[in-house]
């Protein structure tokens, strides 16, 4: 259970977070705010707590990872699964095809 914080509200017409300062400070936005400042809050270091009808619905928590630690791990895990997919003599295409067939097929029965 995540313990209470205090929240700050994010006023989007002026850009910024109110003033109010506590350990664990979380912005607090309504869901349309939250989309359209998306890109904000992803450069951000603070937390967000989005709401919808003043009910706090989810939480976003930017991280700021070491991306070329992951883009390395990316690379590497591409590499074997060509490898793979080559041992196993796997068309990827063909796999892609299916893929697609198979979201229409669930599309349409829905």
């Amino acid at each position: 259970m995540l313990s209470p914080s205090l929240c700050v509200h994010y006023d989007s017409h002026k850009s910024r977070v109110s003033p109010k300062k506590s350990a664990m400070e979380t912005t607090k936005v309504g869901i349309r705010e939250f989309r359209a400042g998306i890109a904000e809050f992803v450069a951000s270091n603070t937390p967000v707590a989005v709401t919808r009808h003043g009910q706090t619905i989810g939480y976003f928590i930017p991280t700021h990872g070491h991306a070329e630690a992951d883009i390395a791990s990316l690379k590497k895990a591409s590499k074997a699964l060509d490898r793979l997919l080559a041992a196993k003599r796997i068309d990827v295409d063909a796999v892609v095809a299916e893929f697609k067939t198979a979201r229409s097929r669930s599309s349409e029965a829905k």
